[in-house]
């Protein structure tokens, strides 16, 4: 059983099935807090167990098989009998390839990822069309192909937007970061 950790005191429960191994991760540096939010009835007797769900918090970390942390300092911060079953597990990104860089002259906005209905591509560029009328420097790049390719450059050569809308097509995964450094915003509309 792959257990992520709880957003909210509240949901601290170790899920059990007979003869499963339970891996908790990866782990945080700190306890467990959830989305700021508004008061609500119950919060002052969370406040008051507080102590009672750390003592939880902390017996279902001492129950779990495996622990799973990305950083170093948060396997450093653990007791010792919990860094005996904590595996250091990575992001999967070189974090050192994507370093921040100035914002280019020209708003720019970016969508990388297949080019499909569900990743809301078609109202992406509805919105570009809509607002590019009112930033006329704005421009979008989209990087990526799929079934609505024909679509995307169809609405771009009778929208008007050919010279605002840049198609690159499929790159190398080795070539985001550059593209991502020529970006002022990274489009996720789905």
């Amino acid at each position: 059983i792959h257990w992520l950790f709880p957003q909210d005191p509240d949901e601290i429960r170790l899920p059990r099935s007979p003869g499963a191994r339970t891996v908790i991760g990866p782990l945080m540096g700190r306890w467990p807090a959830g989305p700021p939010r508004r008061r609500r009835a119950g919060d002052y007797v969370r406040t008051a167990l507080g102590p009672a769900l750390r003592r939880r918090h902390d017996h279902v970390m001492r129950s779990a098989d495996v622990l799973l942390a990305a950083h170093p300092e948060v396997v450093n911060a653990l007791p010792a009998e919990l860094q005996a079953k904590t595996v250091l597990l990575g992001f999967g990104i070189d974090e050192t390839r994507f370093a921040p860089t100035p914002l280019p002259e020209r708003p720019t906005f970016l969508f990388v990822g297949r080019l499909i209905e569900e990743k809301g591509v078609r109202t992406l560029l509805e919105a570009f069309a809509a607002v590019s009328r009112e930033l006329v420097e704005a421009r979008l790049m989209i990087v990526g192909d799929g079934p609505l390719m024909p679509w995307v450059r169809d609405f771009c050569g009778n929208g008007g937007l050919a010279d605002r809308v840049e198609i690159v097509g499929v790159v190398p995964y080795d070539e985001i970061p550059e593209i991502l450094s020529r970006c002022s915003v990274l489009c996720l509309p789905s």
